[in-house]
């Protein structure tokens, strides 16, 4: 094969299947007690820019996020359009401005399941599927 061959295939799939290459491995989770199973990328992202801040029953949203990991910087890029230095300086602007408390950030994925498992309404995501026997896997559509 040539080089210019496997440059077009690999254009192509980076053109046509996008989610599979930047959040192949990202997944969202949130404590059993939230009431949704499936978000669009609209209210995900509205939720991790402190837009939405209620679940469809009411109960109060707690959205975490990891510290500064590949799995932050899919997330951030394929779900909230941010990277993550625009991500900081936004969160950065709303403490500035009284607008609002930015997420509790956790070192590891176990760190962050254990916070969701234990809080109600918690959302976040993970880097894998492993270990996630106590938390709902939320679909994004």
């Amino acid at each position: 094969m040539n080089l210019r061959l496997i440059i077009a295939s690999v254009t192509a799939v980076m053109l046509f299947v996008p989610n599979l290459l930047i959040a192949g491995d990202i997944v969202i989770v949130g404590n059993k007690s939230v009431a949704e199973s499936k978000l669009n990328k609209q209210d995900l992202k509205n939720i991790f820019l402190g837009k939405k801040t209620t679940w469809s029953d009411n109960k109060k949203i707690v959205f975490v996020t990891q510290d500064n990991s590949s799995a932050s910087d899919q997330f951030l890029t394929e779900y909230v359009n941010k990277s993550t230095s625009q991500f900081s300086s936004y969160w950065k602007e709303k403490v500035f401005t009284g607008q609002g408390t930015p997420p509790k950030s956790f070192a590891s994925d176990k760190e962050l399941i254990q916070f969701i498992t234990q809080t109600e309404g918690a959302i976040g995501f993970v880097s894998s599927g492993d270990g996630l026997d106590n938390v709902k896997k939320i679909t994004i559509e």
